[in-house]
């Protein structure tokens, strides 16, 4: 380990000591977790998949963030700019922006990998219909697939932590974009697949199982390298004074 990302180890394992919210995320989990649980031993039907689907993707790729204390959430700071205050924080200090960028990806990725960990283990481990399905080998690989979902959207996050100038009218037409795109792949998915979008993924892992594994493993490199790049761009154009 260079002297980069040990320093960015230190100052990640610092902030996510001082992280709030933890109660309530596990509270959270654990809602989540019993909602699941449910979801997957009731009906088989394409409705309830679907449901099951979507609570399942909101655990993995949303609820490890959600409880966040304000200064670590991304906010308005003055007129269109948006930013995380304690980003703007340590971003004032004589710290290297290498540095800087690194803690916040290792700090997002603890979260991650903490809360989903957790989160899959046990719907896993508890009597479910996704747990008597997997056996233990395809309970391991469907756990580090969806971490590395999970990985992907961490990534998101520090690149929108070194803010930006985000006017209204750019807000609401990513939005529709970004939920445009969502629907128009899903839909499709579900009325020619007629299958669950985590059926989809128990398939893969079973019949490809290594193209599958190197193909998401290459995904979630790629958007750490294009959302760290991304990033220092960022934080050297923005004007934080």
């Amino acid at each position: 380990m260079n002297s980069v990302w040990r320093d960015a180890w230190w100052l990640s394992k610092f902030e996510f000591v001082k992280t709030r919210g933890l109660f309530k995320l596990i509270i959270s989990a654990l809602v989540f977790l019993f909602t699941l649980t449910a979801l997957s031993n009731g009906s088989v039907n394409l409705g309830t998949k679907i449901i099951f689907d979507w609570f399942f993707i909101l655990a993995v790729t949303f609820l490890p963030y959600s409880f966040r204390s304000k200064e670590y959430q991304l906010i308005r700071m003055s007129g269109d700019f948006w930013g995380c205050s304690s980003f703007n924080f340590l971003q004032e200090q004589p710290i290297p922006e290498e540095v800087l960028l690194k803690s916040r990806f290792l700090s997002n990725s603890f979260q991650s990998i903490i809360t989903n960990v957790i989160l899959i283990g046990l719907l896993l481990v508890l009597p479910s219909r996704l747990n008597s399905t997997l056996s233990l080998g395809e309970s391991i690989t469907f756990l580090f697939f969806w971490l590395l979902i999970s990985l992907m959207m961490s990534s998101l996050l520090p690149a929108s932590e070194v803010g930006d100038v985000i006017s209204m009218t750019k807000m609401i037409v990513f939005s529709i974009i970004a939920y445009g795109s969502i629907l128009a792949m899903t839909i499709p998915y579900y009325f020619y697949v007629r299958t669950s979008l985590i059926e989809g993924s128990i398939f893969l892992l079973r019949n490809y199982p290594v193209v599958t594994l190197v193909s998401i493993t290459l995904l979630t490199i790629g958007s750490y390298l294009y959302c760290y790049r991304y990033a220092i761009k960022k934080m050297r154009t923005n004007d934080y004074l």
